[in-house]
């Protein structure tokens, strides 16, 4: 399985980040605050505590993890003068790429430059939560409203402001190009969901050790 995050990895190049994405135990969220401590995650949900970000899946999303679904976390960057803490993304393969990457792995096989090629094209972006820094990210407001330059995704909504930090939720429409019939169906079903998805994300005082 770590062969197929290396590979989503390289194909959207997004940087590791150290703190690895864990899984909590049970909730809280939403709204503004400045208090530092850290709510109480709910199982299964896809935490960064470096980010002070936490994704609750709906069960039929999170079932399709390390499947169909898969999760990367970017570190920090800065893009149009703007500090970004780092980025928890959710991605999308479709299940003929999956069922490619397991079979070339139990084979011990890697994959050739032209296979390479075309799977790349079936690698989609889900969402993504983005921690920010609110001091530059009010500078570059003050000049332009559309967020896709420094976030990287056509949809922005501000989900909760804790100090310095400035969360937001983040997705595209959805590329449905070199995906066969099946994937866009389940590609679609996958992006209908993000409205939940949304509502459940746990934002909280990063936690640096």
């Amino acid at each position: 399985m770590k062969k197929l995050f290396l590979i989503l990895l390289c194909l959207l190049q997004i940087c590791s980040l150290t703190g690895c994405i864990a899984e909590g135990e049970p909730n809280n969220s939403s709204s503004e605050t400045s208090s530092s401590a850290k709510p109480v995650i709910p199982s299964g949900a896809l935490q960064v505590d470096l980010l002070g970000i936490a994704m609750v899946l709906p069960d039929s999303m999170r079932e399709q993890i390390d499947q169909v679904l898969l999760t990367s976390a970017a570190g920090d960057c800065v893009r149009q003068d703007v500090e970004i803490y780092g980025q928890l993304f959710l991605l999308y393969q479709s299940q003929e790429v999956y069922d490619r990457l397991m079979e070339l792995s139990e084979r011990g096989e890697e994959l050739s430059n032209e296979e390479y090629a075309v799977i790349s094209k079936q690698v989609k972006r889900v969402c993504a939560v983005t921690n920010m820094d609110q001091k530059t990210l009010d500078e570059y407001l003050k000049s332009s409203q559309d967020l896709q330059p420094v976030t990287g995704f056509q949809h922005n909504v501000l989900l909760q402001t804790i100090d310095q930090y400035a969360f937001y939720f983040s997705w595209d429409d959805g590329d449905f190009s070199n995906l066969s019939e099946s994937s866009k169906k389940q590609y679609e079903e996958i992006l209908s969901l993000l409205p939940q998805v949304q509502e459940q994300v746990i934002c909280y005082q990063p936690i640096q050790e």
